[in-house]
């Protein structure tokens, strides 16, 4: 019986697969990975005074898993990350969002032009002390947009922020804590 499970299983990820992506149309499940670098600020407001420190631009990553309703509209689940090191201090930090993402192409084939929105929620993780202290979570958007040259490829320009004052670790202290992040990155989509 078990056997018979494991075989129909197979046979209806294969049949999905082969029926609803992966055919070189943007219709249909999308995977989709990116990596290139951004430049990350990190503001903080407390008693109506503004400070902003700029991060050391380093890496970005993105990852994106959803379905395209045509050639022109994919909804995807969007997890960008920017990773970050803070000047004068050996701390690094990761800063991201995860939402839920729209991204509509100007055209049905490559190349196109496209815009991303996405909103969902923010988290900030300090990877030089992983105690659940050194993490914030918050809202957060993504805005993009780019242009994909060749079928599956793509290159994107991003801006995302994550807002961390209504985290109950920062909401006590009447502080704001906010990180806007403008990304470049060299994307890859399967369809």
């Amino acid at each position: 019986m078990k056997k018979l499970v494991v075989m129909v299983c197979l046979l209806s990820v294969v049949f999905i697969q082969s029926s609803l992506a992966f055919d070189g149309n943007r219709e249909g499940f999308i995977i989709g990975l990116g990596l290139g670098l951004q430049e990350t600020e990190l503001n903080i407001e407390k008693n109506g005074v503004k400070a902003g420190l700029d991060m050391d631009g380093t890496l970005a990553t993105s990852f994106k898993l959803g379905y395209g309703f045509n050639n022109n509209f994919l909804l995807h689940y969007t997890n960008d990350v920017s990773w970050v090191k803070v000047p004068n201090n050996s701390d690094s930090l990761f800063i991201g969002v995860t939402t839920i993402s729209g991204t509509y192409y100007f055209n049905e084939k490559s190349p196109s032009a496209f815009i991303t929105v996405g909103l969902g929620a923010g988290a900030w993780s300090n990877l030089s002390n992983t105690s659940p202290e050194e993490s914030l979570l918050g809202s957060g958007w993504i805005l993009g947009g780019g242009y994909e040259f060749k079928d599956h490829v793509n290159v994107e320009i991003s801006l995302f922020e994550a807002d961390f004052s209504n985290d109950t670790k920062v909401a006590k202290s009447g502080t704001k804590i906010y990180t806007p992040s403008i990304r470049f990155t060299v994307n890859y989509l399967w369809y």
